[in-house]
């Protein structure tokens, strides 16, 4: 626990003595908490050197309150905290939670209205009831809702495409400001989670004012919620809360490793550290209170007796144990992705041309690019006939001749509802691949048995979005997808990980499961726009925390080999 921390926990202590009318308590608390965020070196370091007596050395630090702070460093609580809490309404605290809510005024809320939650608080200034009581205005009882909204913003999870570019465009800008070496996006966006709730940016500058300020007045910033010397959380227009770090060089690796790992990776690395005699924070790997390892990451995994860890794997899923062995994946990246193998043109429904979708695959530097409009069963996706299709595939036959890239002729065929794809026999020997897929429906129960049934067709090569997964409305897929691994497996079929927000299925367990069996996937992002050819990096994101390597992804391989893979 960092020295701000135990400073918030003396705080509310006061707080709630205030509230009980205790004399002169608070005030020495408030200065205890004032002391401990004044102090340069972390507590907790100067009680591993020297003890109770290294802390009452700290202004504004006695007896009394030294032992708490032991407390609260050994424990990570403070027992006197929970038991004065107990004494007041729990509805006080969580006024006292808020901006511009002071002790006295939630008590005077509460006092007045009896209220038992944030939402009766909500409703009583919706009404004009707080003008009730003196010195509540209409500008403060504005400042109390907004801070309600705030903490109930703070709860909501952000879809990962739409906090990712956020979060690089403010790293991007911090790293123009003069005085900054480094910055680095932090958090589960670094481990590429599916969802996050705020952004966490680590910054290395000589000077943190400057930097602060101007995170202060980005255009993007909707409000400031605090502003110090090493750290500022902000909100953004969208409402996503961004915490910035400024960290010292010789902080900057363990800083690193504790604010990407997940809480149970990083317990797990502490607890490796304190069974070896060392003690590992943000600010550092020390070794009776000397820092051994800070600077890089590298070096503090390495002293712990461990390779270094990709952030997409600090999940504490085994990869500690494998670094432990030596014996982490070499994890698949984006720049090995040769080409996509499920995109959508304007024949059916995609708003984008054969030759644009071309023309962007080129400039990303693919050597290959599929176009798999959907069949004519999926009327929601605006299926195209066989003759329709035919026309298509006179299209990519000429735009071969003239293109730098291998245009593939692909075709998503829906699979119905008795599992027979929607595909003739000979329109299969008339295309490059075939992508079967269910388009599931809420009520719909039967779509593992479909799916099962459709694999036995010759003629498919991959499976689309395999479990039916829509997440982005929260629909979990319905699908068996141990059946449908299984099968796979028996059968040779390649599964897809859609990178596609709107799907990301396979997820990372069932990839990852997918990969133990030693299933091939194929990365695709079923794009129906250009901007959706960049939802690439999602899904190698998710393939990376599924610890899947290049031989896992056959969309890493030239298309030659591909052919040889899916021949059937």
């Amino acid at each position: 626990m960092d020295n701000n921390a135990i400073a918030d926990v003396f705080d509310e202590v006061a707080d709630i003595l205030e509230i009980e009318e205790v004399e002169w308590k608070p005030r020495a608390y408030r200065n205890a908490a004032l002391g401990i965020r004044n102090y340069s070196k972390p507590l907790s370091e100067v009680y591993k050197k020297d003890g109770i007596k290294g802390l009452k050395e700290i202004p504004g630090i006695g007896e009394n309150i030294a032992k708490k702070i032991e407390e609260i460093i050994l424990t990570g609580k403070l027992s006197y905290l929970e038991k004065i809490r107990r004494e007041i309404p729990k509805v006080i605290v969580e006024l006292m939670a808020l901006q511009h809510v002071g002790p006295k005024t939630a008590k005077k809320i509460y006092d007045k209205f009896k209220i038992k939650s944030m939402e009766d608080l909500k409703k009583l200034i919706k009404q004009g009831k707080l003008h009730e009581l003196k010195g509540f205005g209409e500008k403060l009882e504005h400042e109390i809702l907004e801070g309600i909204e705030d903490k109930e913003k703070k709860g909501k999870r952000y879809m990962l495409n739409e906090a990712l570019p956020l979060a690089e465009e403010i790293k991007n800008e911090i790293m123009r400001q003069k005085g900054v070496s480094k910055a680095l996006v932090a958090g589960s966006i670094a481990r590429m989670k599916e969802n996050i709730g705020d952004i966490d940016i680590l910054v290395e500058a000589r000077k943190s004012e400057p930097i602060m300020d101007y995170v202060a007045k980005m255009k993007i910033v909707e409000k400031v919620l605090s502003k110090g010397e090493t750290r500022s959380s902000i909100v953004l227009k969208n409402g996503i809360q961004v915490d910035v770090r400024i960290v010292p060089k010789e902080s900057f690796g363990s800083a690193t490793q504790y604010f990407v790992g997940s809480k149970e990776h990083n317990v797990r690395m502490r607890q490796i550290a304190i069974k070896k005699g060392l003690k590992l924070s943000e600010y550092g790997l020390f070794k009776g209170g000397k820092a051994i390892a800070g600077a890089k990451e590298e070096e503090i995994y390495r002293k712990l007796g461990m390779e270094w860890i990709p952030f997409e794997m600090r999940e504490e899923r085994g990869e500690i144990e494998a670094a432990q062995k030596g014996k982490l994946p070499k994890l698949v990246e984006l720049k090995d992705i040769k080409g996509d193998l499920h995109c959508h043109s304007t024949y059916s429904d995609g708003r984008a041309t054969i030759a644009q979708l071309v023309k962007s695959a080129e400039e990303m530097g693919y050597e290959y690019i599929a176009i798999a409009d959907h069949s004519e069963y999926n009327k929601i996706g605006e299926g195209i006939s066989e003759k329709i299709r035919r026309e298509e595939n006179k299209e990519i036959d000429k735009a071969n001749k003239n293109s730098n890239i291998r245009i593939i002729k692909g075709i998503e065929a829906d699979i119905k509802k008795d599992g027979t794809i929607d595909m003739s026999k000979e329109m299969a020997n008339e295309v490059d691949i075939v992508i079967a897929s269910v388009h599931i429906g809420s009520d719909e129960k039967d779509a593992t048995k479909r799916t099962l049934m459709a694999m036995d067709n010759p003629a498919v090569n991959i499976i689309a979005h395999p479990t039916g997964r829509i997440f982005e409305e929260g629909k979990e897929g319905t699908m068996d997808f141990e059946m449908i691994s299984d099968k796979a497996k028996e059968r040779g079929i390649i599964l897809e990980i859609n990178a596609n927000p709107y799907r990301f299925d396979l997820n990372d367990v069932n990839a990852y499961a997918a990969m133990k069996k030693g299933i091939k996937m194929v990365i695709d992002t079923d794009a129906h726009d250009l901007s959706e050819l960049e939802c690439m990096k999602y899904g190698v994101g998710i393939a990376r925390r599924a610890w899947c390597e290049k031989k896992d992804i056959i969309n890493t391989m030239p298309w030659n080999k591909i052919e040889k893979i899916i021949r059937r």
